[in-house]
């Protein structure tokens, strides 16, 4: 399993809005400020507004904050944001018809499923500002 680098990107632009909550942020400025292009970042800040991580308000004094405090935002929601599930193995997918049944019983199912249980359960417990402080 490998993190996508837009779900890199998208924890360093709640990060960054995240440490400079003095109002709303310039959209290019959070791109330049993060090091990455601004149609990325609009990319990006697409899927954390559809999931209610970042809002944004248009117009000449407009831009982009937190959706919600960073405190209630764990790393796990924003990977699934970018992500859209978390799945170290084609047999712990639900409804996976093509996995061999031998692959879903036994210790090696059982192992993986709780690889994962674990790593969600990590992820789940970092927040925003856990990973900013």
């Amino acid at each position: 399993m490998r993190i996508q680098a837009f779900t890199e990107y998208a924890v360093a632009i709640l990060r960054y809005l995240y440490m400079h909550q003095n109002g709303l942020q310039a959209g290019v400025h959070i791109a330049k400020e993060v090091g990455i292009s601004y149609s990325i970042f609009l990319t990006i800040a697409v899927q954390l507004r559809r999931k209610g991580l970042l809002v944004s308000v248009r117009g000449q004094n407009g831009g982009f904050a937190l959706g919600r405090p960073a405190t209630e935002i764990s790393f796990y929601d924003v990977f699934l944001c970018i992500e859209e599930e978390l799945c170290i193995s084609r047999s712990l997918r639900i409804g996976q018809e093509d996995a061999d049944d031998a692959v879903h019983d036994g210790k090696v199912h059982e192992f993986l499923q709780t690889w994962q249980d674990k790593m969600i359960a990590e992820m789940s417990g970092k927040s925003i500002a856990d990973l900013a402080s």
